[in-house]
């Protein structure tokens, strides 16, 4: 899509809300997918989630958009209700450091408002920083008229639907991930601060 088309589907989408109200951001709880039970795999080691990347600022005077903090506190929740690592970690390095970055966020406006949102998700070792996973994870979701009656309401909800089959669609391949990586030891005792080897 070049630069002039994509701006003018923007420019309907935020027509389609100014009626309605101001943006609305995208709520953390929300973002995070049910999950009730734990992961039927499960590693003995530890995952620290690096600063995402790609996101964009809610402007409320425009539209509602997903911000790198709040994908990377809804990360964090699912993981840990997951069970699929032994802690999660924020602010300090693990056995893993998980790297999200959101390379692509749009909204399709209409009657059912559809997120798309990729996010590109590698995995490193947390002391010797060789990668050891990657993949990029595509999701999309259409909040209805249903859903919400106000356009910026069914904006912000199709946002969160979108990042929860994202993430939803992450630990599914993530347990594909423990359960091959069982047999690597990459452990240390030792916590060190958080770094960013990009």
């Amino acid at each position: 899509m070049n630069t002039n088309s994509l701006r003018a589907k923007r420019l309907l989408l935020i027509l389609a809300v100014l009626d309605t109200g101001c943006a609305e951001r995208p709520e953390v709880p929300a973002m995070v997918p049910d999950i009730n039970t734990a992961s039927s795999v499960s590693s003995p080691k530890t995952i620290a989630i690096s600063r995402a990347l790609g996101g964009e600022e809610t402007n409320f005077f425009m539209t509602s958009v997903i911000d790198n903090e709040g994908f990377r506190k809804a990360l964090k929740i699912a993981l840990e209700k997951s069970g699929l690592f032994r802690i999660v970690f924020i602010d300090l390095n693990g056995d893993y450091v998980l790297y999200p970055k959101i390379v692509f966020q749009d909204m399709f406006p209409g009657l059912s408002m559809r997120s798309v949102f990729k996010v590109d998700y590698r995995i490193v070792d947390g002391w010797s920083e060789k990668e050891l996973w990657q993949r990029r994870v595509i999701s999309t979701y259409d909040a209805p008229l249903a859903e919400a009656l106000y356009g910026v309401s069914r904006v912000r909800k199709a946002h969160e639907g979108s990042v929860r089959e994202n993430i939803q669609s992450l630990l599914t391949q993530l347990s594909e991930f423990v359960a091959a990586d069982s047999t690597r030891d990459t452990s240390n005792p030792a916590i060190k601060p958080a770094g960013d080897p990009r």
